[in-house]
């Protein structure tokens, strides 16, 4: 009787024992199953995150590209300015040559006409001074100079309109 007291005594030490390891394997099981879904949550969390910061980079980088799209079409339209500014420039530095050009014609001409008039006017003083003395003549002459004097009056006249023209 004593031995079954004791295997009675052990047996229920063992199913106490065995009462606390089911307990604590319980507790344990609660408390990896609350780290497992701590760690699911995280996880969880963190794939949202990530999904989150990969649409982040890929509308970055579109806009990167977008802007690098738009930045090389407005450094070629600048350049097709450049070009345009630079043929511009030489049509008006070519049509600078050709006012030159036009302005050395037109001053030649100037002088050209310069010295034909010079010329007409030394012309018209020699008639001048040549009908002055032919006027002089005919007044000592006596009776034609009345007609004469008529006739270097018209002249002087023509003489006159010359100068003027």
């Amino acid at each position: 009787a004593v031995e079954m007291d004791e295997l009675r005594l052990t047996l229920q030490q063992l199913m106490e024992e065995r009462m606390a390891e089911q307990v604590q394997a319980q507790t344990v099981d609660a408390a990896h199953n609350e780290v497992v879904s701590a760690m699911s949550a995280e996880t969880d969390h963190l794939r949202v995150s990530l999904q989150q910061l990969m649409e982040e980079r890929t509308a970055a980088q579109a806009q990167a590209q977008a802007d690098l799209v738009a930045t090389t079409g407005q450094v070629d339209a600048l350049r097709a300015d450049l070009a345009s500014t630079r043929a511009d420039l030489a049509l008006t530095r070519a049509d600078l040559a050709s006012t030159r050009g036009e302005m050395a014609l037109m001053a030649t001409k100037l002088a050209g006409a310069e010295a034909q008039r010079g010329a007409a006017v030394a012309e018209a003083d020699r008639w001048e001074a040549q009908l002055s003395a032919t006027a002089a003549s005919l007044d000592h002459s006596g009776g034609q100079a009345a007609s004469f004097k008529a006739q270097y009056e018209a002249e002087l006249q023509r003489v006159e309109q010359r100068r003027a023209a």
